[in-house]
This record gives C-alpha cells, structure tokens and sequence, in this order.
C-alpha cells in the first residue's frame, strides 16, 4: 500500500495534476476570452465593419479578458507589464495566423466571416497556450 500512495505522490505524478489543472483552466478562462471576442466581432461585421478591422478589434478585446483571469486563476501570477506585454506579443501572433486564416476562408472559399472566426479560434487558441505556457508564464 505504501508504495502505491508514494507512486501516486511522486513528483512526476503532481505534475501531470498540475498541468491538468492548469490546462482545464486555461481553456475555461480562454474560452471566455473567445467568446467575448467572437461576441464582439460578430457585434461588429454586423454594423458592417470590415470583418478584418472587426477581428483585430474583438482579438484585442478577447486578449484582455483572458489575460486578466489567466495571470490571476491559471498562473497565479500578479499582473504585471512585462507579463502582459509577453501575453499580448503572443496574442498578436495569434492575430497575425487568425487573420491570414479568415482572409483564406472568406476571400478563398466564400465561407460567412462569423463562421470563419469560429473555426479559427481552437487552432488559435492552441497556440496561444503554447506560446503563453512556454514563454510568458514560463516556471523558473
């Protein structure tokens, strides 16, 4: 018995838990970030902003949200200006892929630009993470 309470306690095994719990709370706090980007951006392309203009104005809006509740709940880290410009680096690479993205999907394939953005954001959100989880709220 003993050795399987010091198996399940080992550090390999707190860190898988750690980063489990980590990642469930990246995409809870991430996906309220989406959301009220695609909120916004839908809002907007609906006003007929050009769905481009509309998407860096939703991202940069989403980027803020989910900086805010991921430093504080994900990271458990005071908010900072180094951090949040590292965030905010990492999200305008998003930007840069998510706007290549619905460039491809709206002008290329005729797909509704609220659809487009849609889809975009897993893979967006995806990188994002690594990015931020690698870089931005690195471990020391």
């Amino acid at each position: 018995m003993k050795e399987i309470y010091s198996k399940a306690t080992s550090p390999k095994v707190r860190n898988y838990r750690f980063e489990s719990k980590e990642i469930i709370l990246y995409l809870i706090f991430g996906s309220t970030g989406a959301i009220s980007d695609f909120i916004i951006f839908k809002t907007l392309v609906d006003k007929s902003i050009d769905p481009l203009v509309s998407n860096v104005l939703s991202t940069c809006c989403g980027i803020g949200v989910s900086f805010l509740l991921n430093s504080r709940y994900t990271f458990s880290e005071a908010i900072k200006l180094k951090t949040f410009m590292r965030f905010f680096l990492i999200g305008l690479v998003g930007l840069a892929f998510s706007s290549l993205y619905l460039k491809c999907l709206i002008a290329g394939f005729g797909i509704t630009p609220s659809y487009a953005k849609a889809s975009s954001l897993p893979l967006i959100a995806g990188l994002q993470y690594s990015g931020n989880r690698l870089w931005t709220f690195k471990k020391s």
